[in-house]
């Protein structure tokens, strides 16, 4: 793959961050809200949306090095899922995660006023498998689209996301993979114990198309602890931008979601 050519050959900003998520009530067990507040996985947004008339919200830290890592909040998301449609509206004060020029170099306002919204336009259910598609706007993708298709594979629930998104003057190409370990032990309505993610995204610009925009691959590992709380922790690897200097983050952030 181009990405994973690129991220190999050029040098690489790694960004480790460990997010601990406090829930309550049942929410889907594959949404949550991602860095840029509209729900999906820990970067990209999915078809998936949360239930209807749930609010979510969440921080992570400041991510920074190994040994001065905060509790301090720093990236702030909420979002709000309506009764009567399947319409989320969600906000962040993070404009951008990395940029061509800076590399990693997180950009936050004080509040979670940066708006994002999401519309789930199908959502169907045929044997074995499940399909999903919805629209919306979001930075830093802009416009976007993004397909669900989940399915199982040896009672092994298995969910894959891809999708694009523009800001008219660039691109953004996503994808993920859920997998779901552990489900085929569990009774009706019980969250599933562990779930791994594998998720990327590769931009550009529609008017110099050899200019990168933010570029990744990230995989999130996530432990429900409790019925209510989940433990996450994901590795993020982003290309090269402007032959910036490899980088190393760790940081940490708390969530709480609930139906209203």
């Amino acid at each position: 793959m181009k990405l994973m050519k690129t991220i190999t050959n050029s040098r690489c900003a790694v960004v480790y961050l460990m997010i601990i998520q406090l829930s309550a009530g049942h929410l889907d067990a594959q949404t949550k809200l991602s860095f840029f507040g509209v729900s999906g996985l820990s970067f990209i947004p999915t078809a998936s949306i949360n239930q209807p008339g749930s609010f979510a919200a969440s921080y992570s830290s400041n991510p920074t090095g190994r040994d001065d890592v905060t509790l301090y909040p720093s990236s702030l998301r909420m979002g709000y899922t309506l009764k009567s449609r399947p319409l989320e509206i969600s906000f962040t004060n993070t404009l951008f995660y990395a940029n061509l020029t800076k590399g990693v170099n997180i950009q936050n306002v004080i509040l979670p006023i940066i708006p994002s919204f999401k519309y789930q336009v199908v959502s169907n259910d045929t044997s074995g498998s499940k399909s999903q598609v919805a629209f919306g706007l979001a930075m830093p993708y802009g416009a976007f689209y993004v397909y669900d298709r989940a399915f199982s594979i040896a009672r092994m629930p298995i969910k894959v996301h891809t999708g694009v998104g523009t800001k008219l003057t660039t691109y953004h190409a996503f994808f993920g993979v859920t997998l779901t370990l552990g489900a085929g032990q569990l009774q009706d309505n019980q969250p599933a114990p562990f779930r791994v993610s594998v998720e990327g995204s590769w931009g550009g610009s529609l008017q110099q198309l050899a200019e990168m925009e933010e570029s990744f691959i990230a995989a999130t590992s996530i432990y429900q602890w409790t019925r209510n709380i989940t433990l996450e922790v994901f590795l993020r690897l982003d290309a090269g931008y402007n032959n910036s200097a490899p980088t190393r983050y760790m940081g940490i952030g708390l969530g709480y979601s609930s139906s209203l």
